[in-house]
């Protein structure tokens, strides 16, 4: 009998302690010292690499566990942090899930176009990279999402970055279609900003553009963290074919004139050029009415 009340209290023992143990588990994963880390290692700069990346005096031992992080972390540090990466300082105090606040640009040709000569403006050291994501499903109504990935560091062989993200795209929508193509052709006008398209699952984009998904990809970029087929974004800019590609035709095929219509109407404004200085691009506008005119007649 006194055997078998040890053997309780022994296991009550270890039980209490696994039960402490989660308890200090569940705080630490939610406290201001481990987002903290978390936000650092996400984007590939590990835990004894912060001081090197960050600085504010900070030591491999300040780093070493949370608690004596905690001890060293400051206002002025934690907002730093949330610049560097281009994150919610709410997100970082615990307080919210959303990690990114995202950008709205949908109509607004002339704010993004500020927007990236101001991005560009204050980074000097290296390309930006502009994805978008298309879903990969041939479905009505999936978003695509656009993303900046905006090199900021080095450690070693290996590059670290933060990310804007700019959502609210249908992808099959003919106003959407335009705007973005838009979009992407104005990027092609700044020789610092390098396009690239990604096909993904609309899964995948819903993740992504709600902010709530750390877009660290463990150091790697973009192009390497979405897994998807690569396509040609500035192509909307030059054929017909490509530009249409997916959209809803809707009913007597309205999405389709109406996209070409926009595509015109945003060429004669200047929004439509590349800057390639190319036949094909020379031609577009021309392919553009040809093939506007086979669902005019």
């Amino acid at each position: 009998m006194l055997s078998e009340i040890d053997a309780a209290l022994s296991l009550g023992g270890r039980f209490a302690k696994l039960i402490k143990w989660l308890k200090g588990q569940r705080t630490k994963e939610g406290s201001v010292a481990s987002r903290f880390v978390r936000l650092f290692e996400s984007h590939g700069v590990h835990r004894n690499q912060i001081p090197r990346v960050f600085g504010h005096n900070l030591t491999v031992a300040d780093v070493a566990g949370d608690d004596t992080l905690l001890n060293k972390l400051t206002e002025d540090m934690l907002e730093d942090a949330c610049n560097l990466f281009a994150v919610r300082r709410e997100w970082l105090d615990g307080a919210s899930s959303e990690i990114y606040l995202p950008y709205f640009f949908y109509k607004n040709i002339e704010d993004f176009d500020d927007f990236i000569t101001q991005l560009i403006s204050e980074n000097h050291d290296s390309y930006i990279r502009v994805i978008l994501i298309k879903p990969s499903e041939k479905i009505y109504g999936q978003p695509a999402l656009l993303l900046f990935e905006e090199k900021i560091g080095r450690i070693g062989e290996q590059s670290y970055y933060r990310y804007h993200l700019f959502n609210e795209w249908i992808y099959s929508y003919w106003r959407c279609r335009g705007y973005l193509t838009a979009y992407i052709a104005l990027c092609f006008l700044h020789p610092k900003l390098h396009v690239f398209g990604i096909s993904a699952s609309s899964k995948l984009i819903k993740s992504i553009s709600d902010g709530k998904k750390m877009l660290g990809w463990n150091g790697k970029g973009a192009i390497e963290g979405v897994k998807g087929r690569r396509w040609y974004p500035e192509d909307m800019a030059l054929s017909p074919e490509d530009f249409l590609d997916g959209i809803n035709p809707e009913t007597d095929k309205f999405g389709v004139i109406a996209s070409l219509t926009m595509w015109l109407k945003l060429e004669s404004q200047g929004y439509m050029k590349l800057g390639l200085n190319t036949d094909k691009e020379k031609n577009a506008r021309q392919l553009f009415e040809q093939e506007l005119k086979k669902y005019s007649a």
